[in-house]
């Protein structure tokens, strides 16, 4: 019951609705710098509190031992889990407004170069954005169910070394500190 309540308001306050509250509140009231401040630091502080919901074995219900008597969870972590889901919301409602828009601002659009500027930034922006959205619900899932990210976190790591050079100075530091007990790097 509770979940299914959870899930209904989710899906009609979050996407529809809360834009539009950040919308009105950044035009009204604060300003979108302001607002667009507020909605990263509660994403952010969000995205803290769901890490923290993740690792810490208190904040989430005990595990299963079979599929037919599951712990179900103690109304103090749903709360907590419900308050964070909200805070991501707040922040989701208070940056999606007002980022495309703070970033048309910084264009002078009373000369013909800054029109065609307006217009480039707003194709540039949108195609991104749908690609961004693509890559999250499928890229993202794809990992997670099929690969693991052991994997796709290793190469990052190695190509990030590559086109950095630094990957024979780390190894030749590894391997130098390892044969050699003495070896104090500086």
């Amino acid at each position: 019951m509770y979940i299914r309540l959870m899930r209904s308001i989710c899906g009609l306050v979050s996407p529809m609705f809360l834009p539009s509250l950040g919308a009105f509140v950044a035009n009204t009231y604060q300003g979108r710098f302001h607002t667009i401040v507020f909605g990263t630091g509660a994403s952010l502080l969000g995205m803290g509190i769901m890490a923290l919901i993740v690792g810490m074995t208190m904040l989430k219900p005990s595990l299963c031992i079979d599929k037919s008597n599951c712990p179900q969870p103690q109304s103090w972590q749903l709360a907590i889990l419900s308050g964070d889901l909200a805070l991501v919301a707040i922040g989701f409602g208070g940056v999606q407004p007002c980022n495309i828009a703070f970033g048309a601002d910084q264009l002078d659009t009373r000369t013909e170069e800054g029109r065609a500027q307006l217009e480039s930034f707003c194709n540039c922006w949108y195609f991104l954005f749908t690609v961004a959205v693509l890559v999250a619900l499928t890229g993202v899932v794809y990992v997670q169910t099929s690969i693991s990210w052991l994997p796709v976190c290793s190469t990052s790591k190695l190509l990030s070394q590559v086109f950095r050079g630094n990957l024979s100075e780390d190894c030749d530091r590894t391997v130098t500190a390892n044969t050699n007990p003495t070896y104090n790097e500086k």
